[in-house]
This record gives C-alpha cells, sequence and structure tokens, in this order.
C-alpha cells in the first residue's frame, strides 16, 4: 500500500492535499497476475458475481460495490451478491 501527497505552488503560496484532518490518498498496485484475472473476467458477462467477489478480494471495494449492486438489480445471484455486498460495506471506510 502507497500513500501520497502533493504540494502545488501559486501566487498565495503552497497548497498540499491531502493533509489532516483529511484521510491519508491511499493506493495500491495489483500484482501482474492477479490484474490478468479480474481484466479477464471483466471481458465475460456482466454484472457477474465472480468479478464483484475479486474486486472484493483484492481491495476494490468501490468497484466491488457495484459490480453487485448490479447483479442485485439484475435479479441474478441475488443472495449470494447481498451476502458479499454486506461484507464489502461492512469493509468499506
Amino acid at each position: 500500500v502507497l500513500t501520497w501527497q502533493v504540494t502545488a505552488f501559486d501566487s498565495s503560496g503552497a497548497i498540499t492535499a491531502p493533509r489532516p484532518p483529511s484521510a491519508e490518498a491511499r493506493f495500491f498496485v495489483l500484482e501482474r497476475n492477479r490484474a490478468r484475472a479480474i481484466r479477464s473476467l471483466e471481458e465475460q458477462e456482466r454484472p457477474s458475481l465472480p468479478l464483484g467477489v475479486a474486486y472484493a478480494e483484492n481491495g476494490a471495494l468501490a468497484e466491488a460495490q457495484r459490480e453487485l449492486s448490479a447483479l442485485i438489480a439484475a435479479d441474478r445471484d441475488v443472495e449470494s451478491a447481498r451476502l458479499v455486498l454486506l461484507k464489502v460495506q461492512r469493509a468499506s471506510p
């Protein structure tokens, strides 16, 4: 997990973001094999429970929520999608 902070300078001085009390800006880079597996799932029929789960397992919680919500709206794998969605929502900041 990586964090970043940026400082911009203009005529009034320096502006830094994010800064306390804002949360840190964090991101991570997926290993190549995990990224390929997700890309392969993205190319299949959507929405997809396996894709929603893969997103969740790899920390892409917003994407997991969108995929699982779309699955529920499409009335497919509803019970499984709801269970995974609840876990994702609990893990989301």
